[in-house]
């Protein structure tokens, strides 16, 4: 495609590109069929990666700082991914200026924790009980205040 951009480059993890605008249908076709030749025959089902399965007990000060000791992150160095089962929504608001993040109030019966699910808003009516999550656990920092909180990724039914 690279007769369609002005310029074009980047990273392993990043390309950027200058085009005109009367050229991104051309672009979005010729993508298209690439994908399709590229992708035919290949059954793709969405994959996390969980790094352990830990109670909602061990989410303390201890492993956050343990995690900090795993610092810089990124592209060869990914955060921690977690898995705990059986969770029970103790509040749920939706949040940001579009409603299109979701806060709850997540227990296990014993431990309450804050969760933050940025872009899973819409999902606020439809938060399983039980569920389990996978998430990474965070230190959040929120005017003034800060307490431990799950980013989750995913939700399912337990």
């Amino acid at each position: 495609c690279r007769d369609l951009f002005i310029r074009y480059g980047g990273h392993a993890l990043a390309a950027g590109f200058t085009i005109l605008n009367n050229k991104l249908p051309e672009l979005e076709k010729r993508l298209s069929k690439l994908a399709d030749e590229c992708l035919a025959g290949l059954k793709l089902h969405p994959s996390l990666s969980i790094d352990a399965e830990v109670s909602m007990a061990q989410l303390n000060e201890s492993l956050y700082l343990t995690l900090q000791d795993l610092e810089p992150t990124g592209s060869q160095n990914p955060e921690a991914v977690f898995l705990t089962r059986n969770l029970i929504a103790l509040q749920k608001k939706a949040v940001g200026q579009n409603d299109n993040h979701l806060k709850l109030k997540v227990s296990d019966g014993n431990y309450t924790l804050d969760a933050i699910c940025f872009g899973m808003g819409d999902l606020i009516g439809q938060i399983p009980s039980p569920f389990d999550a996978v998430y990474k656990f965070d230190l959040n920092e929120f005017r003034g205040n800060r307490s431990y909180q799950l980013r989750i990724v995913d939700i399912r039914p337990a």
